[in-house]
């Protein structure tokens, strides 16, 4: 008997003691639950990489950088396409030189004036900043994607012909944005794009500029469309590619 009550205390011991045990049931129940919070934590992010790509596939980007860009190849242009000047005199000023006309193209020089201070040089926007270099890029997608656009399905090319129904697509999609404020200034950023992440590219935008002037051999006004293309959909991807790189590297 004596046996019997010892071991019974021990039970009582055992039980009584503060070490939580856990049941078997109990551990796969909480496994399930750990396995639903981890499976909604991946929906929610391969549903944030749809949006995303949805986004970058359909919105344009109109900042220093791809403003900036689209500079660059319209002075590429002028240094290396002999008619380029010419086509955008008849472009420009085809018509009666009004003011409206002038205030365009002083919209335009001012733009991209603006973007290249503020890709170069950081600091913050104004507001007046800001609009002029939105209005600049919204105003060079615009030609670039319907009259480039167009030139493109003259093209040879399939793949060409293909990327310039989107361009059109494109820029009306960006005048589209614009009429009804999906597209506004505050959507051009305060931040300020590395040295890193300008001249990269530039070399890209330099590289695939020789691609199509010098080895495919396209019109100005072609070549134009696909650089703006890139300017206006790759160039900041590219450039987070480069933060993200430099960040873990600093981690």
């Amino acid at each position: 008997m004596k046996k019997s009550k010892k071991a019974k205390n021990e039970t009582v011991e055992v039980f009584s003691s503060p070490v939580i045990y856990e049941s078997p049931a109990n551990n796969s129940l909480s496994v399930t639950k750990t396995e639903k919070k981890r499976l909604r934590r991946l929906e929610e992010a391969q549903f944030d990489k749809v949006e995303d790509f949805f986004h970058w596939l359909l919105v344009p980007y109109f900042d220093e950088l791809s403003v900036g860009l689209m500079l660059v190849v319209l002075l590429f242009l002028c240094q290396f396409s002999p008619g380029f000047l010419q086509s955008i005199a008849d472009l420009a000023f085809g018509g009666p030189v009004g003011p409206e006309t002038l205030a365009i193209v002083g919209i335009l020089v001012g733009g991209c004036v603006i973007s290249l201070k503020h890709l170069f040089l950081s600091g913050r926007k104004s507001e007046f900043d800001k609009r002029a270099i939105l209005l600049t890029g919204i105003s060079l997608s615009v030609v670039a994607g319907i009259y480039g656009g167009s030139s493109l399905l003259k093209e040879q090319y399939r793949m060409l012909v293909l990327l310039g129904y989107w361009n059109i697509f494109q820029g009306l999609l960006a005048l589209f944005f614009y009429k009804f404020e999906f597209l506004s200034d505050r959507d051009v950023d305060d931040k300020d794009f590395s040295p890193k992440e300008v001249w990269a590219n530039i070399l890209v935008i330099a590289f695939l500029f020789s691609i199509l002037h010098f080895i495919l051999q396209l019109r100005w006004i072609d070549t134009f469309s696909i650089c703006v293309f890139y300017a206006a959909n790759f160039s900041n991807y590219l450039a987070r590619k480069i933060a993200s790189g430099k960040s873990l590297a600093k981690s």
